[in-house]
C-alpha cells in the first residue's frame, strides 16, 4: 500500500466524516424504528471476518478505523479483508415453442465486504454521491437516472420512489404517446465489464480534479483489484471461530479455501457499498448524450435503472436513436446485450402494442404482447407482475415463514432445556427476560429458575457470565 505516492487529498475528511456519521446515526434511528435505534453502521447484519462497527465507536476521535478513513497515510496501511462471494440463484420462466413454461437458473454473484471495509467504502461513496447529485441537479439527468438514488415522491413527503412508482410513471406516459416506439436495452455484464481506466477518468471528472486524491486511489485500487472467497460451510466455520485470522490462514495453507483475485483491467464487485455510485458515475457522459439527443423530440424520454435502459421516442426516430445508443455505449467500453433488446410500436387507435424488434435485430423470433419493465408487464390495458417477480415474492414469503417456524421451534426446545436444568445459565434467562421471548408453557418454571439463580454468589455469577 505504500506505493500510492505523496499526492495530498483535496478535501477536509475530518469535517466530511463528521457529517457522514451524523447522517448514518439518523439513518439507523429510522431503520430500527425505535427511540434508541441500532448501534452499528450499515443495514445488513451479515456474518463476516470482523464484527460490525458501532456508531459510538466511530464517534470516538481516537478510534483506529476513524483515523484511517480521514488520514490517507493511515488508510494506506489498512489491511482490507477479502470479499465473501455468495451466488444468488434466480429462477427465470419463459414460454417454449410448445407454449409450455420453461425455467432456467440464473446465477448472480454478490460480493460482501467486511464490516470495517464497508465503512470505508460507504464514506467515500457518500463523497462521490454528493458530487454526482450536485452535478445532475436541475438537469434532465435528475429525472432520467433512477437507479441507486433516493428520489422523493414529492417535496412534502419523505418517502422515496420505488420500482413500482418508476414503472407506473412510464406506463402512464406510454398511454399518451400514439405512434411512438418503446426501446428496451440491457447492458451486457455491466459491473463485470466496467473499464478501470474509464472509472478513474469518470471519478476525476466528477471531483473536478486532474488527478485522483490519494485516498480515492487506495479505495479504487482495492475495489478494482478485489479479492474474494466463495462462501462454503468451511468458511462459515472459520467466520464463527474465535481466531478468524489464524483459522483462515490454516485453511488456505491446507488448500481448503482459495482467495481469488480480479486479474483483469475491468470489472468491480457487485454488492459493495461503493459499486452503485461508481456505476452511475461511469455512465454519466452516456446519460448526458442520450438526453441531449432526444431533447428536441417532443414527448420523448430516457430512463436508466442501473443496466436497464428505456427510451420512448417518435416511431420515425426509433432506428436513429437505437443505432446512436449502441454506438455511444461502446465508447464507454461496454456493450448492449442483443438477446435482451426489445422494441415496441404503440398504437392507441388499436389500443395495442406491437413487437417490432425483428425489424431491427435479425434472428429475433419472439413476439411479445407486453412491455417488460422493472418487474412488471404492460399492454396499454393492464399492468401485471412478471412471473419471475411473483415467484420471487412467493419464495421470499416462504423463506420468512420457515424462519419463523424455526425460531418458534428453538424457543420451545430452549424452554424444555430450562425446565430440566439444575444449574441454569444466567445468559439463558437474561435472554428470555422480556415477555415477547417467554414461552407461556414454562413461565412458572422460569420464575423458579430465576429465584434459584439469584442465590448464586457474586463470584460464582462472574464465572458463569
Amino acid at each position: 500500500m505504500g506505493s500510492y505516492g505523496k499526492l495530498q487529498d483535496l478535501m477536509n475528511y475530518e469535517k466530511e466524516f463528521g457529517l457522514w456519521l451524523e447522517k448514518e446515526s439518523v439513518a439507523e434511528l429510522s431503520r430500527a424504528n425505535k427511540p434508541h435505534g441500532k448501534n452499528f453502521v450499515g443495514e445488513r447484519p451479515y456474518p463476516h471476518f470482523d464484527n460490525k462497527i458501532g456508531i459510538k465507536q466511530l464517534q470516538n476521535k481516537k478510534n483506529k478505523l476513524r483515523q484511517e478513513i480521514i488520514d490517507s497515510d493511515k488508510l494506506a496501511q489498512h489491511s482490507f479483508w477479502p470479499l465473501i462471494r455468495r451466488d444468488q440463484l434466480k429462477r427465470q420462466y419463459k414460454k417454449g415453442d410448445d407454449k409450455k413454461k420453461e425455467s432456467k437458473m440464473k446465477n448472480r454473484p454478490i460480493m460482501f465486504a467486511s464490516h470495517h471495509d464497508s465503512c470505508i467504502y460507504a464514506f467515500f461513496a457518500s463523497l462521490l454521491r454528493e458530487k454526482y447529485e450536485s452535478r445532475i441537479l436541475n438537469t434532465s439527468l435528475n429525472d432520467s437516472v433512477i437507479g441507486y438514488r433516493r428520489i422523493p415522491i414529492s417535496q412534502n413527503l419523505q418517502t422515496n420512489k420505488s420500482n413500482i412508482d418508476f414503472a407506473n410513471e412510464i406506463f402512464r406516459t406510454i398511454k399518451t404517446r400514439d405512434n411512438f416506439a418503446v426501446i428496451c436495452l440491457d447492458i451486457k455484464g455491466f459491473f463485470d465489464s466496467m473499464n478501470h481506466r474509464k472509472i478513474r477518468d469518470s471519478i476525476c471528472d466528477i471531483l473536478d480534479v486532474g488527478e485522483l486524491p490519494k485516498s480515492f486511489k487506495i479505495v479504487l485500487c482495492v475495489i478494482m483489484k478485489y479479492r474474494y472467497i466463495s462462501y462454503s460451510r468451511k468458511l462459515n466455520k472459520i467466520i464463527s471461530s474465535r481466531k478468524v485470522s489464524d483459522s483462515l490462514h490454516e485453511a488456505i495453507g491446507k488448500n481448503e479455501i482459495a482467495i481469488l483475485k480480479n486479474k483483469y483491467a475491468r470489472g468491480i464487485p457487485q454488492g459493495s457499498p461503493i459499486s452503485d455510485i461508481l456505476a452511475n458515475i461511469y455512465l454519466y457522459n452516456f446519460d448526458k448524450k442520450m438526453t441531449e439527443k432526444i431533447s428536441a423530440w417532443g414527448g420523448a424520454l430516457y430512463r436508466r435503472y442501473s443496466d436497464d435502459i428505456l427510451l420512448l421516442v417518435p416511431l420515425n426516430k426509433a432506428k436513429e436513436i437505437y443505432e446512436y445508443a449502441r454506438a455511444e455505449i461502446e465508447k464507454e467500453k461496454v456493450k448492449i446485450g442483443k438477446d435482451k433488446t426489445e422494441i415496441y410500436k404503440i398504437s392507441l387507435a388499436d389500443n395495442k402494442i406491437f413487437d417490432i424488434t425483428s425489424q431491427y435485430e435479425s434472428g429475433y423470433k419472439k413476439n411479445r404482447k407486453r412491455i417488460q419493465y422493472l418487474g412488471f408487464e404492460f399492454d396499454l390495458q393492464n399492468i401485471i407482475e412478471r412471473p419471475g417477480t411473483v415467484e420471487k415474492n412467493y419464495r421470499r414469503a416462504k423463506k420468512i415463514t420457515k424462519s419463523m417456524e424455526y425460531k418458534a421451534t428453538n424457543a420451545k426446545n430452549l424452554g424444555k432445556k430450562l425446565q430440566k436444568s439444575d444449574k441454569p445459565n444466567l445468559f439463558a434467562y437474561q435472554g428470555l427476560s422480556s415477555k415477547k421471548h417467554r414461552n407461556a408453557g414454562f413461565n412458572k418454571q422460569y420464575d423458579k429458575i430465576k429465584k434459584k439463580s439469584l442465590k448464586i454468589t457474586k463470584s460464582k455469577r462472574k464465572e458463569v457470565l
